[in-house]
């Protein structure tokens, strides 16, 4: 009967004085449905009076149906139900002024200047759904800074979705409140690549849950790339994490993220600021860098810096490396030396052949071979015969046979006799790079000396196959004959092979026809092997 009358406009006047009186909550909710077809300002004041009695089912209904006249009046009606409402009557309006659009903008501004509290919460998170007329309101509230109003307007931020909330957003994500800066990574996550730019100016900044959390939001916008999760280890708090993830940094161009790992130049841990400095790149910042910490940093920064300069060299730099070798501790010269060698200066490697510390003087005679620098042989020859740490001995044997000097043939030969084996195996080694017949007859004369250990032996019969000395071969046959080590008889076979000559390959072709043990089947497959 009520919708029949609704249809016959003469008629409609009596459900408003039907509504006034109606008790039945249900007709009652049946009557505001039809009232919202009259005039907004003859229902308005029944919708008060319904609004007003102890029915909450129908103060929905009315909730709704004041939703087209937000700005004829409904709005306000709205606005003065909200403080005596509950929560759930609170979210109902709420939810028409977030449907509302642009309409319900005034309302909201007006809520914001409530003295509830929650109704202010409820109003900034409802701003997340007028578009962007609510940034300007978003950001005069961020600006009071405070806590429980900025997080409800980072909730309407991450609704929003506007670029024009980006600035906001980044400020908020600089944050030190653990809760404020989670919101607003997640906003900038809801953004997209607008947000992208934004967070990489973030990975700046010296804080490092910052720059995990910007990382993190970086590797969720782009998985594919590989760049955002190793970053985001290098802010690690464990040190081994940080140093496992700039390693695996390194494997990718350093102009692609060397940028953004500025922070690692000041890690707390030198192992991972001994690693950054194995970063290969010529960027001017970075070679900076690398010269203070030769001066101010730890003894194993110093000296990778020193190494990282030498790599890619440019002029001036010896000047540095120079500046250090006062003052240096040993095992920063051991370094240093090698360096300056590297860069065509001898001198250092030179004067530390005569350095107090062993370990100078070992580095100092590798690197007088290694850059082959045939000024340090007399030194090296001093201390083959004079040093009392074999260690040294066996280095410098060693820089001698690099340095390939007839003249230290006689040296190297009296190091045959030294009292340690490691120098004696050095001496070998190195009489095997001397261009000298001489050299060889002194490797043929070790064959017969049997007081010496079987590896030395066995390293005297490499370095004859590697010199191929033809004046060996008899003195080889008669330690095929003689010797009962299996190991160095086989050696022996190898080193006939190696030689090649007649009498080498015709006792190896007896002794494959006519041998009866294991030795006959050795000689066979390196017959067969110069044959293939």
């Amino acid at each position: 009967t009520l919708r029949l009358l609704a249809g016959v406009p003469e008629l409609r006047p009596v459900l408003v004085s039907r509504a006034r009186k109606e008790t039945d909550p249900s007709v009652l909710q049946t009557l505001v449905e039809l009232l919202t077809d009259l005039p907004v300002q003859d229902v308005l004041p029944v919708y008060q009076e319904i609004l007003e009695r102890p029915t909450p089912h129908v103060h929905t209904s009315v909730v709704w149906a004041l939703a087209p006249f937000l700005a004829l009046g409904g709005g306000d009606l709205l606005q003065s139900t909200l403080p005596k409402s509950g929560p759930e009557m609170r979210l109902q309006i709420f939810q028409v002024l977030t449907r509302s659009g642009d309409s319900a903008l005034p309302i909201l501004t007006e809520l914001l200047e409530h003295w509830d509290r929650d109704l202010v919460l409820r109003a900034i998170r409802a701003l997340g759904q007028m578009g962007e007329g609510a940034v300007p309101l978003l950001e005069s509230i961020w600006r009071q800074e405070e806590l429980s109003q900025q997080l409800a307007v980072l909730s309407a931020c991450e609704e929003l979705r506007l670029p024009q909330t980006l600035p906001m957003l980044t400020r908020a994500a600089r944050s030190t409140h653990d809760n404020l800066r989670a919101h607003a990574i997640e906003a900038l996550i809801r953004l997209g690549a607008p947000a992208q730019e934004g967070l990489i100016d973030l990975l700046q900044d010296h804080d490092p849950q910052i720059r995990f959390d910007v990382c993190h939001a970086l590797a969720t916008l782009e998985p594919q790339n590989p760049l955002w999760r190793e970053l985001k280890g290098t802010s690690s708090a464990l040190p081994s994490r940080r140093l496992r993830h700039l390693i695996a940094l390194q494997n990718l161009p350093a102009g692609d993220w060397l940028r953004f790992a500025g922070h690692l130049r000041k890690d707390p841990a030198f192992l991972v600021r001994q690693a950054f400095c194995e970063t290969r790149s010529g960027e001017a910042p970075f070679r900076r860098w690398l010269l203070r910490a030769l001066q101010t940093e730890v003894l194993p920064v110093r000296q990778m810096a020193a190494l990282a300069l030498v790599q890619s060299p440019e002029p001036g730099i010896e000047t540095h490396l120079l500046a250090c070798w006062p003052k240096a501790p040993a095992s920063f010269r051991e370094i240093l030396l090698t360096a300056l060698a590297g860069l065509g200066l001898s001198g250092q490697a030179l004067e530390g052949l005569t350095d107090a510390s062993g370990l100078v003087r070992i580095s100092a005679a590798c690197a007088a071979g290694y850059f082959e620098l045939q000024a340090a042989t007399g030194a090296l020859t001093e201390l083959l015969f004079k040093d009392p740490l074999w260690e040294v001995r066996a280095a410098c044997a060693w820089a001698l046979g690099q340095l390939r000097q007839p003249h230290s043939l006689m040296a190297l030969a009296q190091a045959l006799d030294d009292g340690h084996p490691a120098v004696q195996q050095q001496a070998i080694i190195a009489l095997a790079l001397i261009p000298s017949a001489e050299a060889g007859l002194q490797l043929s004369a070790l064959l017969e000396r049997q007081d010496w250990d079987v590896f030395l032996r066995e390293e005297a019969l490499r370095a004859l196959a590697g010199m191929r000395v033809v004046s060996a071969v008899p003195k080889l046959l008669s330690l095929l004959q003689h010797e009962h080590d299996p190991h160095l008889r086989k050696r022996s076979l190898d080193t006939l092979a190696h030689i090649g000559s007649p009498d080498a390959l015709g006792y190896l072709r007896e002794l494959a026809a006519y041998g009866a043990d294991r030795l006959s089947g050795h000689a066979q497959q390196l017959l067969d092997g110069l044959t293939n």
